[in-house]
């Protein structure tokens, strides 16, 4: 066993030493993939050379140079290993970051279950890790770590991040965090959950233009916000009916089933706003499906806005924003300069992350010549060609060449479960410290 890793170890140096040393378009490539990943880590819990290390090591693995992987850059450049060795280094592509729990802890092996998916791993370790870090990791603690195969096994590489021992709500809150920071490996070892929340979005996205006859509605915060909350109880009935269940169980019989108690149960579903026998419905649902649509809120500074625009799409997901209708007001009047603070507005718009991709490119094919004259007075880019400068001057204000998976994705029943037990005591201390403060509450899971 011991000599298996540290033969895995040894290639696994000789590969992060090719890569590290290679010139050319590998080495233009590492520069282009480092940039791109260190942008988006630029604010995550890694620390020192942490993040180029991880760097680094995911693109020995997964980085390619046209249709030719870095592995098999590596291979040929390595023509006499064993085909044994040259297999094991050839899986390495299936590796993938998670947030991991220890399940076990033995003198050469950890399980680690995957937050995620609540797959399991069983993963060799050196009886005197470099990481000292990793020797004193205990039971039930939480770590951010990159895992590689290695045979039937697996095996650490890059980083690691000690969280140690969480509660849910701040469970919840590294979770939120790995969507944000490693957003490319979101059930990155359970490709048929990814699927599902994909299909998810979709679903999402028909529902809301069948129930309010249009991609797009307009109205006040307050208004929003109710009609958003019917929306969400259409689907909810919509689904329960979908069910046809014969025979609901009881809720104490459901209670069982889960591992907890009547009395918790309808304590949390009371705190979500559902009533006991929804609840049973609810849980029922939860035996046959393995993903759960999460609630979609009016973010607050919304709340009391005089005009929200509500846009879905079938893979961007939802855009909720107030200066939505101001920029469509600004193109349909077709004079800039009888719109006041219009570059102010647009440059804002452009700034806002939330206003995704999609909703730019539409008002391009509807307002084509006012969008392309306002984007060329308020960036000073006279030639500026809509058609073909679009993409780029997004790119550049920071916004994703592809969707991300959005917040209207389901989640896996066990994270969805999660994320209300850490609300529910999220604003069960907060009622116990101060009933009349009114301290905000902090956001914790996907959302």
């Amino acid at each position: 066993m011991t000599l298996t890793l540290e033969k895995a170890q040894r290639l696994k140096q000789d590969l992060l030493d090719f890569t590290f040393d290679a010139e050319g378009e590998i080495a233009v490539a590492l520069e282009e993939y480092s940039a791109a990943q260190l942008a988006q880590l630029v604010d995550s819990s890694y620390q020192g050379n942490q993040k180029t290390e991880l760097v680094i090591d995911s693109f020995a693995t997964e980085g390619t140079v046209g249709d030719q992987s870095i592995l098999d850059y590596f291979l040929e450049n390595r023509p006499n290993l064993s085909l044994e060795d040259q297999a094991l280094v050839s899986r390495w592509s299936q590796g993938f970051v998670g947030l991991f729990a220890v399940r076990e802890r033995a003198l050469e092996h950890l399980v680690l279950m995957n937050w995620l998916t609540e797959k399991q791993y069983k993963v060799l370790i050196p009886k005197e890790p470099q990481d000292r870090n990793i020797a004193r990791l205990k039971t039930g603690e939480i770590v951010l770590t990159r895992l590689l195969p290695l045979g039937k096994n697996w095996m650490l590489s890059g980083p690691s991040i000690f969280l140690g021992k969480l509660g849910k709500p701040k469970l919840a809150v590294a979770i939120g965090n790995f969507k944000k920071y490693h957003k490319n490996y979101l059930y990155g070892d359970a490709p048929d959950l990814l699927e599902e929340a994909w299909q998810s979005v979709e679903s999402y996205h028909q529902a809301f233009v069948d129930y309010f006859g249009s991609h797009e509605i307009t109205l006040t915060g307050h208004q929003l916000e109710k009609e958003l909350a019917d929306f969400q109880a259409h689907m909810t009935q919509q689904k329960l009916a979908a069910l046809d269940l014969d025979g609901e169980k009881s809720i104490g019989e459901l209670a069982d089933e889960a591992g907890v108690t009547r009395e918790e149960m309808v304590e949390t579903a009371a705190a979500m706003g559902v009533d006991e026998k929804t609840t049973s419905r609810l849980l029922a649902k939860q035996s046959v499906s393995k993903m759960m649509q999460p609630t979609t809120e009016l973010p607050k500074h919304l709340k009391s806005a005089a005009q929200v625009t509500v846009l879905t799409h079938p893979r961007w997901g939802q855009v909720m924003v107030a200066t939505y209708q101001p920029l469509i007001d600004a193109l349909e009047a077709g004079n800039q300069t009888s719109i006041p603070d219009s570059d102010a507005l647009v440059q804002q718009c452009l700034k806002n992350l939330e206003i995704k991709p999609f909703v730019w490119h539409q008002l391009a094919q509807k307002y084509p010549s006012p969008l392309e004259k306002m984007l060329q007075n308020t960036l000073d880019l006279p030639r500026l060609s809509l058609k073909e400068d679009l993409a780029t001057i997004l790119i550049n204000f920071g916004h994703p060449e592809k969707p991300d998976l959005p917040e209207t994705a389901s989640v896996p029943v066990h994270l969805h479960n999660l994320f209300q037990e850490a609300l529910l005591e999220v604003n069960r201390s907060q009622s116990s410290k101060s009933k009349g403060k009114g301290k905000p509450q902090k956001k914790v899971g996907f959302g």
